[in-house]
C-alpha cells in the first residue's frame, strides 16, 4: 500500500566527514571533543530538562548499552546516585534479557548508543517495550533504528564518527549524562558550570606540550604486553574505557578494573616494570585510588598517575585540571590520545 514517507534532515556538512589537516579521523575527532561538549552545554539543556522532568516520574530507570556505550551507563549510575540520589540499574546490551523481569509499565530504559544499530541494544529494547517499558535513547545517530523505536530521545549531536573506536561520540554520552543528573534536582546551571570546566580541562590536555610528553610516555609503553588500569567512583568506568581504546586500537593487552578489586587476583600480575595506569581525580576516591597505586609500586609496577597534582608514587605524571563531577570528560580524553599515539608506534591504522 502506498505510504507518504517522513522526511528528516540530516544537519551535518560535508566538511564534518573529511580528514581536512588531519592524518586520521580519530586524531580530528579528539580534537573535535571540546566543542561537542561546549555545544552540549550551550544548547543541551532545553531537550535535557524536559527529559528529566519526565524521568522523575518514573519508578525505576535502567541503562543499556554495549561496549563503550555501557561504560557510559555505567557512568551514569554513578552520576545519578552522587548528584541525584537516584538509583539506575546498568546492564550489558547481551545480558539484558536475562535482567528484565522487574521491568514494569512504570519503568524507563535508557538505551546508550553511538549508531543506533547496535543489535544487542536494539533486542533489549524490544523486549523491554513488550514488557511496557518507556525507552529513552541517548544516541548519535538521527533516524537510526534506535530513534525511531524510542519513545523519548537525546540526540548526543557529536556530528559522524568515522574512526573505528568511539571517540566524541563517548564523551557525548557523558556530558549528557552530567546535565540529565543535574536537571533532575533542578540545578541545570551547575551542570553547564560542570561541562564548562571539562572544555578547559579538555583543551589543555590538547595543548602540544601535553601531547609531546604523552609521546614520551607511550614510547616507554608501545613494547608492553600488559598494561592494568585503575580508579573508583566515576574512574572505574574511565579506567574500563582506558583498557578497551588500548585493546580495541594498540593491540595491548590492557585490563580495567576497580582498584578495590586490585587485591583479588590482579596483583598478582603486576611483576617489575609492569604499567599500571592510575586515575585519581580530585573526589572522594583519591585516598583509595592513591592506596592501589601504592600497592601496585610495591610489586615493582610503573606507575603513571593520571591526577590534578603529582604524587611520589608516580613514576610518570599527567596533568588533568579538576573539572567537578565531570572530570571523567578530560580523563577519557588522555586515555583517548594514549591509545592513539600507542597505535601510532606500533603501525598500526586507528580509522580501520
Amino acid at each position: 500500500e502506498p505510504i507518504k514517507p517522513k522526511k528528516q534532515r540530516l544537519r551535518w556538512n560535508a566538511k564534518e566527514v573529511e580528514k581536512g589537516d588531519y592524518e586520521y579521523f580519530m586524531l580530528k575527532e579528539i580534537y573535535e571533543q571540546p566543542r561537542v561538549i561546549a555545544d552540549i552545554a550551550a544548547s543541551g539543556s532545553g531537550q535535557v530538562q524536559k527529559i528529566a522532568d519526565f524521568i522523575k516520574k518514573t519508578e525505576n530507570i535502567y541503562m543499556v548499552g554495549c561496549g563503550t556505550a555501557s561504560y557510559a551507563g555505567i557512568a551514569g549510575e554513578y552520576l545519578f546516585s552522587k548528584i541525584a540520589k537516584r538509583h539506575v540499574n546498568v546492564s550489558i546490551g547481551s545480558e539484558f534479557g536475562y535482567d528484565l523481569d522487574f521491568l514494569t509499565k512504570k519503568s524507563l530504559v535508557v538505551a546508550i548508543s553511538q549508531s543506533g544499530e547496535t543489535m544487542d541494544v536494539l533486542e533489549s529494547v524490544k523486549k523491554a517495550k513488550a514488557r511496557g517499558a518507556t525507552i529513552l535513547a541517548l544516541v548519535n545517530v538521527l533516524g537510526s533504528t534506535l530513534y525511531r523505536e524510542a519513545d523519548k530521545k537525546i540526540l548526543i549531536g557529536a556530528g559522524p564518527e568515522i574512526g573505528v573506536a568511539s571517540t566524541k561520540a563517548f564523551i557525548g554520552m557523558l556530558a549528557h549524562l552530567v546535565l540529565l543528573a543535574y536537571a533532575l534536582i533542578d540545578k541545570m546551571d551547575d551542570g553547564i558550570k560542570a561541562l564548562t570546566m571539562a572544555v578547559k580541562s579538555t583543551e589543555s590536555i590538547l595543548t602540544d606540550a601535553n601531547v609531546k610528553r604523552l609521546m614520551l610516555l607511550v614510547k616507554k609503553l608501545k613494547t608492553k604486553n600488559h598494561i592494568f588500569v585503575i580508579g573508583r567512583g566515576l574512574s572505574y568506568p574511565t579506567a574500563l574505557e582506558t583498557a578497551l581504546k588500548i585493546k580495541e586500537i594498540s593491540y595491548i593487552h590492557a585490563e580495567g578494573l576497580a582498584a578495590g578489586e586490585l587485591k583479588h587476583g590482579t596483583l598478582a600480575l603486576v611483576t617489575q616494570g609492569t604499567p599500571c595506569i592510575v586515575f585519581l581525580p580530585n573526589d572522594e576516591t583519591y585516598s583509595a585510588n592513591l592506596a592501589a597505586a601504592m600497592e601496585m609500586k610495591a610489586r615493582g609496577g610503573y606507575i603513571v598517575g593520571i591526577s590534578n597534582k603529582s604524587n611520589d608514587v608516580f613514576d610518570d605524571f599527567i596533568k588533568v585540571d579538576d573539572a567537578g563531577e565531570a572530570t571523567i570528560i578530560p580523563n577519557v580524553v588522555v586515555a583517548q590520545l594514549l591509545a592513539y599515539y600507542l597505535t601510532i608506534e606500533r603501525g598500526f591504522d586507528h580509522d580501520m
